[in-house]
């Protein structure tokens, strides 16, 4: 059986190697009756950043209700969804796990609003980015884990479950080669480390990442866009029997977003109301139970 240069048993049938279960900073030698990807997991869990996730907004402001998510329950359904797709597709579960569990950290309260804002208040000192926090949480101010001379190395992950959470893989300076169409620059790295995102990325393709960082983004994805539509009819805001409206569709199409094509998006709408009958039980559960100022 291969081992880790700590005693961890190297998870070789899954497809990993040595390398992907190497830490930044150096450990004492660990029991074998855990997995590298599981103690990573588990240091996610007891994280004083994950707690931290209760208190910040996912759609509504955090403490609104006993409804509506959070930060954190969004990020739990987020891992679970991931770590079924993951074990589908033959991931490791407990690296998309810590990737999904990792992957909101750095958010600020008040969503990306919040984000946007602290990026033009610390503009002047390196600005503000929420996937690079994450990085910055993960391997600097959550201090589990101590080089020799005192530097903290943040939970310290192995190399695979660290990739699997970066899903911008480049610094600030190239974050303009590679624009996403968010309204602000994204990257996973501030300038001062640097040095971490380097040992992470030793030997891997540029500009890439990993498929346990994939099915994260995907499990992401999938957990707001349904919870999203859930959180707004339980709270009033949102009426899907609005969208039989023909209204709704003649002013949607009358006033296109910036650069976007609408045209083909009624004629979508319409067809999955028509044939989304599994759907209609839910309408008829709602009907009549919300206010007009619901209507979209």
């Amino acid at each position: 059986m291969m081992t880790t240069p700590d005693g961890e048993q190297v998870l070789s049938a899954e497809g990993y190697q040595e390398a992907d279960e190497e830490r930044w900073a150096p450990e004492p030698p660990k029991s074998q009756s855990r997995t590298a990807f599981e103690r990573d997991r588990a240091r996610l869990v007891h994280s004083s950043a994950l707690r931290r996730l209760g208190a910040k907004t996912q759609i509504l402001v955090a403490g609104s209700d006993d409804f509506a998510r959070t930060r954190l329950t969004h990020t739990l359904e987020v891992a679970q969804i991931g770590r079924q797709i993951g074990v589908m597709l033959g991931c490791d579960p407990d690296v998309v796990d810590c990737a999904c569990l990792a992957h909101d950290l750095g958010h600020p309260p008040f969503g990306h609003n919040g984000e946007r804002a602290l990026a033009e208040i610390a503009s002047s000192i390196g600005g503000f980015e929420g996937n690079a926090q994450t990085m910055r949480l993960l391997t600097r101010l959550e201090p589990k884990v101590f080089f020799p001379d005192g530097r903290s190395a943040g939970v310290n992950l192995t190399r695979a479950g660290l990739d699997a959470a970066v899903k911008y893989p480049w610094t600030l300076a190239e974050a303009r080669q590679h624009p996403k169409g968010e309204r602000s620059l994204k990257y996973c790295v501030y300038p001062d480390d640097e040095e971490v995102f380097h040992w992470l990325k030793e030997g891997a393709p540029a500009n890439t990442t990993p498929m346990e960082c994939q099915v994260m983004d995907l499990s992401d994805d999938i957990a707001y866009s349904v919870h999203d539509v859930e959180d707004a009819i339980v709270g009033g805001s949102f009426n899907p029997l609005a969208l039989a409206d023909p209204v709704l569709w003649t002013r949607w199409c009358a006033r296109p977003g910036p650069g976007t094509a609408t045209s083909g998006i009624p004629t979508c709408c319409w067809q999955l109301w028509s044939v989304s009958s599994p759907f209609c039980p839910c309408i008829s559960a709602v009907r009549g139970r919300l206010s007009p100022s619901s209507r979209i």
